[in-house]
């Protein structure tokens, strides 16, 4: 975990700090107003939802090779 973070966490600060080149727009509706997300966030939740699958990743192959001794 502690080389994702050296690796990752740099990589995902520098995308995060250049918001020109990301052309996504999102609305989100909530309550029946419309609220604009920036890209910027949206970077980071989908970054943040890949290292939690990974992490997902790994724990299920430390299971199944636990599960074969």
């Amino acid at each position: 975990m502690r080389n994702v973070t050296r690796s990752v966490l740099p990589m995902l600060l520098v995308v995060l700090a250049m918001t020109s080149p990301v052309g996504a727009d999102m609305t989100v509706y909530v309550a029946g107003y419309a609220v604009e997300v920036p890209s910027a966030l949206q970077l980071l939740v989908a970054g943040f939802a890949l290292l939690g699958v990974g992490r997902l990743v790994r724990k299920r192959k430390s299971w199944s090779s636990q599960a074969r001794e």
